[in-house]
């Protein structure tokens, strides 16, 4: 046992690529499903395998998909071995902090270059949106998660799925990924994606043209109806328009009835659509209902630096940190930024750097000395307790160094959406668990030394904005 329990301690990241290439699982749904799970040791005769927190809802999921494959290719591992096949049970980590995501990119705003696949059908994808121009973090894992295994089995789980979020934060992007991937692996699927707004004017127009009416309607539904995969974007707009919203519902029992995937977005989940009637919310609730939170510091940071690969030249690392750490609202007004000070970069002939940042956003980002930012914590902290910048990031370990370090370290975590592992980087490239550590024991010394107590607020106080 304990062989066992060494190799695949050792050699689990390569059993994963391995199982992934033995089974022909691509790229996006490896980075889904198989990516994030972790070996955590055997108990009882079983091979744990650990699934983060987050995809906590899509247990059931990897169970039905996934478990024979692992012990399958497992079972050939151990035999190798000589070692007795062992059972393969998946659980859900509970309470991890965890910040990885991947390195790719959100592509800059679309330019429409729909998709068709027979006649004058157009599925209405863009091409440049897919999984894998799509930056995962702890916001959207989970979304990400489930717009693969909609992509994978359409019509057959999660169906209908429904995201939700703030407006620029990847609902759209996800859900064109969706298509494209699908279209990929069948290219004579019929999916197509509209916005609401397109809906209700396809409605009302075929309930104007009195002359056609019946005729105009029944090209509307055939539409609408006669597809294998269907998105409608921002659906809350489609919601109390009698017509509309009338069409869309038989529209939809149709098609699900059928076992043809749904996939919807909106601005809100369906118990906070005031106006939404019961019929509705039902059905929209049969499936998976997911939302997508702002994106964290780190996940802004790798798409900064995943757009800025289509522009040549260095940019300085302060640039993204600055843009990461000052434009927290959605990605677009993030891309938004990061091309605007790009555009000014080419037009003047100016190198970037964060002064040309700091100026071409000055606009954007009214008082950044009122705004509470990991770097602004670090300069407070430097400041109060009189160190320098490269002593605070440095290896010492002097309590004059150290304390003031985990002081800052407990700061960030508090006062931003930092995650452990970008305080780590922030502070020298220190691992994540070093930042735990010094983060509690500054959490536990402020309830029993009033000294203490006393330095974290008072440096708390002048962190905060001062208007």
């Amino acid at each position: 046992m304990n062989k066992t329990d060494q190799y695949l301690r050792e050699h689990f990241e390569e059993i994963k690529e391995a199982l992934a290439k033995e089974y022909d699982i691509g790229s996006a749904p490896f980075k889904a499903w198989i990516k994030p799970l972790s070996y955590e040791g055997i108990e009882e005769d079983q091979i744990c395998i650990g699934i983060p927190d987050r995809l906590n809802q899509m247990l059931s999921y990897i169970n039905e998909h996934y478990h024979d494959m692992f012990l399958v290719f497992l079972s050939e591992q151990l035999d190798r071995l000589e070692e007795q096949p062992l059972e393969v049970r998946f659980f859900v980590k509970a309470g991890e902090e965890k910040s990885s995501y991947n390195n790719e990119g959100f592509p800059a705003d679309p330019v429409p270059d729909p998709v068709s696949d027979s006649g004058d059908f157009r599925s209405n994808l863009n091409p440049r949106y897919t999984f894998d121009s799509f930056v995962v973090g702890n916001n959207n894992r989970m979304a990400q998660a489930a717009s693969v295994a909609v992509a994978e089995s359409p019509g057959k789980v999660f169906n209908p799925l429904f995201l939700y979020s703030n407006a620029g934060l990847g609902k759209t992007h996800l859900m064109h990924s969706i298509g494209n991937h699908i279209l990929e692996r069948n290219p004579g699927a019929r999916v197509l994606y509209v916005t609401s707004e397109t809906f209700v004017n396809d409605v009302v127009s075929s309930i104007q043209n009195s002359k056609n009416s019946t005729q105009e309607m029944s090209r509307v539904r055939k539409k609408y109806r006669d597809v294998d995969v269907l998105m409608v974007d921002d659906v809350q707009f489609v919601i109390g328009k009698e017509a509309t919203q009338l069409e869309f519902f038989h529209t939809f029992n149709e098609l699900h009835s059928a076992g043809k995937a749904i996939v919807l977005s909106s601005d809100k989940p369906p118990k906070d659509m005031v106006t939404l009637e019961e019929r509705f919310r039902s059905r929209f609730e049969m499936g998976l209902i997911v939302d997508i939170q702002p994106p964290d510091y780190e996940t802004r940071l790798a798409i900064l630096q995943k757009n800025a690969e289509s522009y040549p030249g260095y940019i300085d690392d302060e640039v993204f940190r600055y843009i990461a750490e000052n434009v927290r609202s959605n990605i677009r007004e993030l891309e938004g930024a990061f091309n605007k000070i790009m555009a000014q970069s080419r037009l003047l002939g100016q190198a970037v750097t964060l002064q040309t940042a700091e100026e071409v956003l000055q606009d954007l980002i009214s008082d950044r000395e009122n705004t509470v930012t990991p770097q602004r914590i670090i300069d407070k902290t430097c400041e109060f307790f009189g160190i320098s910048k490269e002593d605070i990031i440095s290896q010492k370990r002097s309590k004059e160094i150290s304390l003031p370090r985990q002081i800052a370290m407990y700061h960030i975590r508090m006062m931003t959406d930092t995650s452990f592992d970008g305080i780590g980087k922030l502070l020298g490239g220190r691992d994540h668990t070093t930042v735990i550590s010094g983060i509690d024991k500054i959490q536990k010394g402020i309830k029993v030394d009033p000294k203490l107590a006393e330095q974290v607020e008072n440096l708390r106080n002048k962190i905060k904005p001062t208007v």
